[in-house]
């Protein structure tokens, strides 16, 4: 078991950790405004790229490693090192990891397919070449 202070440590790292990922995602971000105008990461001075580099490139670039440290430390808490137990762990992970990763991988592809479809059917519809429109 994880004692009280190893768990408010890893929650109270879990925030700042969260923000350096979004940090990291958000380095080229790139607004566009009425009139075509655009705000933005693109033309800015030399401090604010100088920051932005330090944090989304630098600083920020600790949180994913982290996040893997900490998923491997509370994967392995309370294992004792016995084949058995590693089994069941790798067991309990498909099931709550790997099933709903390809279950909504596998709606997100259809649903994508879906959308990428209807574009063509609406222009063999107006061409009144799509049988399934044709009832």
């Amino acid at each position: 078991m994880i004692t009280q202070n190893v768990s408010s440590r890893l929650k109270a790292l879990r925030f700042p950790l969260i923000v350096g990922v979004v940090f990291i995602h958000a380095y080229t971000t790139k607004v566009l405004l009425d009139g075509g105008h655009q705000a933005g990461t693109e033309h800015v001075d030399f401090a604010v790229s100088f920051v932005r580099n330090l944090i989304s490139q630098g600083i920020a670039r600790v949180a994913v490693p982290m996040f893997f440290l900490m998923s491997g430390y509370l994967f392995f808490q309370g294992y004792d090192g016995s084949m058995g137990a590693y089994r069941r762990k790798l067991q309990k992970r498909v099931r709550t990891l790997l099933v709903p990763f390809l279950l909504w991988n596998t709606a997100t592809l259809i649903r994508s397919h879906q959308g990428s479809a209807a574009p063509a059917a609406l222009r063999r519809r107006q061409a009144g070449t799509c049988p399934a429109f044709d009832a």
